[in-house]
């Protein structure tokens, strides 16, 4: 799929360059696309499904906490109120998403209520989340490494290998003793 000077090789994730070569900018060959930074870090931050999650939601709840601490300072100007500081309103913040609150800090304003509820909300869905993520890891404990048979098989023989080599430089070490430390084991 085309996009202006873009490409999406299979997502917007994978969005790459291409050349300025008119209809044959799609038969460009793939060692000719190359990812673009942010579009890289995407693709990387989505290659696992469960951890582009994750990611997505540490990412938004550390901003809603920004936003919503920023944003009941802005509210609660009224004498009565109790969040008067920078600290205040993100302790407050953080207290309200992780939906334990013990009532030392709350909003007096009916906006810095529907602040609240709004924080409350979304962060029973974030903590649904990241309890998920967390039993996602333990539950596919085979699935955090995928290496096919082939490379397995590669690995196997080279280790092989190896080993004939040490084996064969040992038995020249055991062939050049002296007699008093016996006879050298026969090579398989």
């Amino acid at each position: 799929m085309g996009l202006g000077g873009f490409y999406f090789e299979h997502s917007p994730a994978d969005l790459v360059p291409v050349g300025t070569g008119g209809a044959d900018e799609s038969r460009q060959p793939d060692s000719a696309r190359r990812p673009l930074g942010e579009a890289h870090i995407l693709h990387i931050l989505f290659k696992n499904e469960a951890r582009g999650i994750f990611g997505t939601v540490a990412l938004v709840t550390a901003l809603l906490l920004i936003f919503a601490s920023i944003a009941i300072l802005n509210v609660e100007t009224v004498p009565e109120a109790n969040i008067k500081t920078a600290s205040d309103a993100l302790w407050w913040a953080m207290a309200t998403i992780t939906t334990g609150g013990n009532g030392d800090k709350f909003p007096v304003t009916t906006g810095g209520r529907i602040i609240g509820v709004v924080l409350m909300t979304t962060g029973v869905g974030f903590f649904g989340t990241l309890t998920a993520y967390i039993a996602s890891v333990f539950l596919s404990p085979g699935k955090t490494r995928n290496v096919s048979e082939t490379e397995l098989a590669k690995e196997l023989k080279l280790l092989r290998e190896r080993m004939e080599g040490v084996e064969t430089k040992l038995h020249k070490i055991h062939a050049e003793l002296p007699a008093p430390f016996g006879k050298p084991p026969e090579p398989q």
